[in-house]
């Protein structure tokens, strides 16, 4: 390989990303009105199971705030791993994380939080974990996730919508699909996860949806898709089926190789959103 350039799981050779910085989101998120408690603390509601329409109608004290998402979660301590139940607040004026150890104290010192997470540049994942329906926490400057639990999985998925308003604009688009690269698009199939990233116009994709996460996270792809200038198609069902063994699966191929990806999953909706976006990058080029 040519000095500088790297080689990805496909063989291929391609230019590792730089350390660019992300720029900041061009809005902050729009406010909340959700309160999020959980039953395995005694401080908090005796409700351990909220539906949706609970938590799109549940406001409660939570107006003393202004228009914020807050509530109970557990934290999990780097060091240790032990879990501290706090009560969090969504500040989207300042895009952080406020933190106290009762909603009380967060009525007396709303202006001072026991501990502040900045959310600009943040991405939140779920993660299920043996504690419960958790989810992980990366900021712009952190190499290692901070792991939340939520009392189930509709609060986990309302804090992850919640924190990820914030994420750099920079990630156009991100979700799973299985890989099928090579030269002619004949290497096995791989589940991998992919983010889109447009100052650099390449589709990066890792092993571990984590590793799309931290301060580097960049640096941790597999490799890159380069579609600056390249062509998108949605693959024909038969002939999917025919040659790929699989019914949906988008075709892209990057002018600069003319190595061929597949990309495959089961929601049509999505793949029409990537095929659009990829189309976007294109004529923006």
């Amino acid at each position: 390989l040519a000095s500088g350039m790297e080689s990805s799981e496909d063989g291929e050779a391609f230019e590792p990303v730089s350390r660019n910085t992300l720029s900041a989101p061009s809005t902050l998120a729009s406010a909340f009105k959700i309160q999020l408690t959980s039953a395995s603390d005694p401080r908090a509601s005796t409700a351990s199971t909220m539906s949706m329409q609970l938590l799109s109608q549940s406001t409660g004290s939570g107006n003393c705030f202004g228009q914020s998402m807050q509530g109970y979660l557990q934290i999990k301590g780097i060091a240790f791993g032990s879990l501290t139940s706090m009560f969090f607040v969504l500040n989207s004026d300042k895009a952080e994380l406020d933190l106290w150890k009762l909603k009380a104290e967060a009525l007396r010192t709303i202006s001072h939080p026991k501990k502040v997470i900045q959310l600009k540049d943040a991405v939140a994942f779920p993660y299920d974990y043996p504690d419960g329906a958790g989810f992980e926490l990366f900021t712009a400057s952190s190499k290692r996730a901070q792991v939340m639990i939520a009392p189930d999985v509709v609060a986990r998925e309302a804090w992850c919508d919640a924190i990820n308003k914030f994420k750099s604009p920079d990630r156009v688009i991100e979700s799973w699909f299985e890989k099928r690269g090579g030269e002619q698009g004949n290497k096995p199939w791989r589940k991998r996860y992919f983010v889109m990233v447009r100052s650099s116009r390449v589709i990066l994709y890792f092993t571990k949806r984590q590793d799309a996460g931290g301060s580097e996270w960049q640096l941790n792809a597999n490799g890159s898709i380069d579609v600056h200038d390249c062509t998108v198609r949605l693959v024909d069902v038969d002939e999917a089926q025919a040659k790929l063994g699989r019914a949906s699966v988008i075709e892209v191929t990057p002018a600069s190789t003319q190595r061929r990806f597949y990309l495959s999953q089961n929601d049509p909706a999505e793949l029409a959103r990537w095929i659009n976006e990829i189309k976007r990058l294109v004529i923006g080029s």
